[in-house]
């Protein structure tokens, strides 16, 4: 028995994970609206609000993933950001700048359908913790191959039944949908009606 104590500090290592992609402005095609329906904010705990969040997902075609040959796919924050286009919101200059125009009051501008339409953007790509992030919309200025398949367009009000649809919805982000108002009591009602067998669909 060696009676020897090895008292050599433990090695950290300091390899930080590196994101798929490098940051930078890239040409882009959005493939996916999410509606992640209310959402709690809690910045102030004496007003309590619900604002109601969306998640866009892009696929970039000019940056291919060595392990499948598929263009890699970034996403804005998995929080979403708040479904208004008032003048002050994180949203709406993004979706002037991708349009190339403004919307203005009064207009009837439908989100979904404007995602249908495959209109190409150029997003700005950072790198968060490792993690890709979009925290810019712009409208394309080079050609950008059209998608291979239609957009998956989730709206919370018609589709929480939709387990197909919910198995195309990363799973970090089906969590998010069903912490929401909807989510919730939707969930509840199951229970409530002795449907839910705990097999929720996140």
């Amino acid at each position: 028995m060696s009676l020897i104590i090895d008292n050599k500090p433990e090695q950290k290592t300091d390899e930080k994970r590196e994101a798929p992609i490098k940051e930078g402005i890239y040409d882009a095609r959005c493939i996916a609206l999410v509606d992640l329906g209310k959402q709690e904010d809690n910045f102030d705990p004496n007003n309590i609000q619900w604002r109601t969040k969306i998640w866009l997902e892009f696929e970039i075609p000019g940056e291919l993933d060595p392990e499948n040959g598929i263009p890699h796919k970034v996403s804005i924050s998995n929080f979403g950001w708040t479904l208004s286009f008032h003048e002050k919101s994180k949203l709406l200059p993004e979706i002037n700048k991708w349009r190339g125009e403004d919307i203005e009051e009064g207009d009837n501008f439908q989100l979904p359908e404007f995602i249908k339409e495959d209109i190409p953007c150029r997003v700005k790509v950072i790198d968060n913790n490792g993690y890709n992030e979009v925290t810019k919309i712009m409208a394309a200025k080079n050609e950008v191959p059209a998608r291979e398949a239609p957009p998956l367009i989730f709206d919370i009000n018609d589709d929480l039944n939709n387990q197909e649809l919910l198995d195309h919805i990363p799973p970090f982000i089906r969590k998010i949908i069903f912490k929401s108002k909807e989510g919730s009591e939707y969930r509840k009602k199951l229970e409530h009606e002795e449907e839910f067998d705990g097999d929720i669909p996140f």
